[in-house]
């Protein structure tokens, strides 16, 4: 493996762990967090295993679903995906691990928490955006879908967190008896983060920072 190649893995697996801690500081915010967080995080509450555990598990799933959409156009370098999904669970665990005995009291200090959370995110999708060498599992189930249906990626993106979301709040709803994750925070975190990723991506291209890994 050339050390250009090596470099990209590295802002990959960086990338990550920006997005596990800032998905791990939304959960903290008390006020809802992404999407795709839902499930997971109300399954964490039934069944005595960790958020981070079960997002890995969630993850899984997303990785076997690109597997049965595209057949044979899975790559073979995609099946490092199974390497990202535990790497991306403990990386949620280490950031609640890490924030543990926070707690935000005041509206305005849990919106200021959730922000954070949704920069971090927003770094840590761009970061693997970056660096080109294998998808995240959630963006590489919307792309499967995105691809079998023969719709555009944004609008794969629309329909897909509406259905992980509808499930989450049904999964809330049966096993709980109430919702629990969703909550104003969603809907910003959902229209936020990609404004969010635009903004980075300005950053970087302004301060020429993506020639670091190409030259």
């Amino acid at each position: 493996m050339s050390m250009k190649l090596m470099f990209r893995y590295l802002i990959f697996v960086v990338g990550l762990l920006f997005s596990g801690v800032g998905i791990a500081i939304t959960i903290k915010s008390n006020i809802g967090s992404t999407p795709m967080s839902i499930a997971p995080l109300v399954l964490s509450n039934v069944f005595p295993v960790s958020f981070g555990m079960m997002n890995f598990i969630w993850s899984l799933s997303f990785v076997f679903g690109q597997m049965i959409l595209l057949g044979k156009g899975f790559t073979k370098d995609q099946y490092f995906q199974f390497l990202v999904c535990p790497l991306f669970g403990f990386f949620i665990d280490f950031g609640l691990f890490i924030f543990k005995d926070y707690i935000p009291y005041f509206y305005m200090e849990k919106l200021l928490v959730l922000l954070i959370g949704c920069i971090l995110l927003a770094l840590g999708i761009y970061m693997q955006v970056l660096a080109k060498v294998i998808f995240n599992p959630g963006e590489g189930i919307v792309r499967a879908i995105a691809y079998r249906a023969k719709i555009k990626f944004g609008d794969a993106k629309i329909y897909f967190d509406i259905g992980v979301l509808t499930i989450g709040v049904v999964l809330s709803i049966i096993l709980l008896g109430r919702v629990v994750g969703v909550g104003e925070g969603t809907l910003i975190i959902a229209l936020g983060t990609g404004s969010i990723v635009k903004v980075f991506k300005w950053l970087f291209e302004h301060l020429d920072l993506e020639r670091l890994y190409e030259s």
